[in-house]
Formats: structure tokens, C-alpha cells, sequence
């Protein structure tokens, strides 16, 4: 079995343009709309739009790799990987403007803070989806068409894609979410090639949705889920326990270097049988 924490480990896509910030405030382009215009084309897209003097900072060191992707990752560790929609003159630094639907799927609220950096992505050679409802397969019935070519055609339409997250696509005038379960070769993606004009082939295929009448098919599923946001949640805690221990460590070699210094500082060599000796020591909030 695979892990999407495993396969999405940020060492399995190395950084490209050395572009890499943290602390980033997104914006949805409603929010934006006060002091960019309307950009709600921006909305019906999967990307980025970043300031226009990250541009300037990543060609003022060597060429700009393309196409530009880029990994967001929010501060409870989700993560989705995209192009850049543009590079706008009149976003704030330290801003980016993503889609609402991305900034959903994210579980990220306007004006929080993210990371992004920029990642070098193989192109999809294939797809796994599922849809979130039965009611798709009414819809793309009623279309006459391969359930295949029609996800085909909408997967298309993004610029990369992340396994363990949700896109929309369309079918029929409705919108459905589909969740990306399984990706080749690498658990984030890109579509977009460097070349515009190049077309490439990636195969699509797709997990049944829940039949909501099945009750063992739907503990299967809520089960596999909960064991999924287990594994999320126990990295998430070690990771924080870690942190504690090496600040903890951190505190303590402060501490007895202050010590050690305050002792030469008084001329005094303390043994602990010579009796106390009083030293004022700012310790770091």
C-alpha cells in the first residue's frame, strides 16, 4: 500500500528557480478585487498569481525554469501544486491570490499564511480519481460519452495535480468534486508542458463513489479515512515533540554556557562544595 504523507515528502520534489518563502498571505480574487481589479478568471483555474517582483528576483539569478511550478503547503501540512497564473504588478510582497475552491481544499481561511516554493514536477502519465458522488455517473450518462474521455478532458484543463486533494470538473452543466487517489510517477504532477503546442497522453482511471446504500462499503471508506488522518496527525505530533526537544536542548546548552561564562567572568572555579554563588541569567522567551 502506499501513503500519501510518504509520496508527498517535500525531499521528493526538488526546489526550482530557488524560489522558496514562507509566512505568504492568500488571497482569494474576491478578496483581491479591492486593489486588482477583477481578476475572477483567476477563479476558474488551479493556479498562482504571485508578485511581480518575485519575477524580477528569480531572473535577476539565472533564467526562469518553465513551465513555473510551484508547491503551497498550509501551516497543518496540506499541500497542492500548480503553475503560476501570472506574475502581477500590484499584488503585495508577501501575498499570492489562489482560487477560492483551492484555498477550500487547502482548509486555509484569506489572509492566512503559507509556504511556497517552487518544485521541479514529471509530467502525469497517470491518473486515479474518485468521484465524490454517485450522481456523476448520472450526469456523464447523460452525455453520451466515455466516463474516461470526459475526465480525460477535464483533468486536462488544470496545471498540476496533487494526490490526497479534490479538483472540480464539470459534467453536463454540473460541478462535482473528484478526489485525486492515485498518481504515476510521482504523487504531485504537472500538465502543462513547457511546450504549448506539444500534446501528451496520460491515462485516467477511477474508483467507483460510495454507494451510499451499502453500509460496509461506507465504514470501508470512512475507516481507510481515519486511518489516514491517524498517520497525518501522528507525523504532525512528532514533528511538534521534536521541536520541543530541540528547543529544550537549545535552552539548556544557553543556559550552561551563560553559566560557564558568568563563573569565568567571577574568577571563580564552582564545585558545588564551596558554597553558592548567585548569577543573573536572561534566558530567551
Amino acid at each position: 500500500s502506499w501513503l500519501p504523507l510518504e509520496r508527498l515528502r517535500t525531499s521528493n520534489f526538488p526546489v526550482a528557480n530557488s524560489f522558496h518563502r514562507e509566512g505568504i498571505r492568500v488571497m482569494s480574487p474576491e478578496t483581491a478585487r479591492p486593489f486588482l481589479g477583477d481578476i475572477e478568471r483567476l477563479e476558474l483555474t488551479d493556479k498562482i498569481a504571485l508578485p511581480l517582483e518575485y519575477l524580477e528576483e528569480i531572473c535577476g539569478r539565472r533564467a526562469l525554469e518553465s513551465p513555473a511550478m510551484f508547491e503551497v503547503k498550509s501551516r497543518l501540512g496540506r499541500k497542492r501544486h500548480c503553475a503560476v497564473f501570472d506574475w502581477v504588478d500590484g499584488v503585495p510582497t508577501g501575498h499570492a491570490i489562489l482560487p477560492r475552491w483551492v484555498l477550500e481544499d487547502l482548509a486555509v481561511e484569506d489572509y492566512e499564511q503559507v509556504q511556497v516554493r517552487g518544485v521541479r514536477l514529471e509530467l502525469a502519465s497517470y491518473v486515479k480519481v474518485q468521484p465524490h458522488s454517485a450522481e456523476f455517473y448520472s450526469a456523464a450518462s447523460s452525455t453520451g460519452r466515455e466516463i474516461g474521455e470526459l475526465l480525460t478532458e477535464n483533468l486536462s484543463r488544470f496545471s498540476g495535480l496533487t494526490e490526497d486533494t479534490c479538483v472540480p470538473i464539470e459534467v453536463a452543466g454540473q460541478i462535482f468534486g473528484m478526489q485525486i487517489v492515485q498518481l504515476r510517477p510521482q504523487a504531485a504532477v504537472r500538465i502543462v508542458d513547457s511546450d504549448v503546442e506539444a500534446h501528451f497522453e496520460f491515462r485516467v482511471d477511477f474508483e467507483p463513489a460510495p454507494d451510499l446504500e451499502d453500509e460496509a462499503a461506507v465504514k470501508s471508506r470512512q475507516d481507510r479515512l481515519l486511518e489516514e488522518l491517524r498517520v497525518q496527525k501522528e507525523a504532525q505530533e512528532s514533528a511538534r515533540r521534536e521541536l520541543a526537544e530541540r528547543r529544550e536542548a537549545a535552552l539548556a546548552r544557553h543556559y550552561a554556557g551563560a553559566l560557564a561564562r558568568a563563573e569565568a567572568a567571577a574568577g571563580v572555579e564552582h564545585h558545588g562544595s564551596e558554597g553558592p554563588i548567585q548569577v543573573e541569567i536572561k534566558l530567551p522567551d
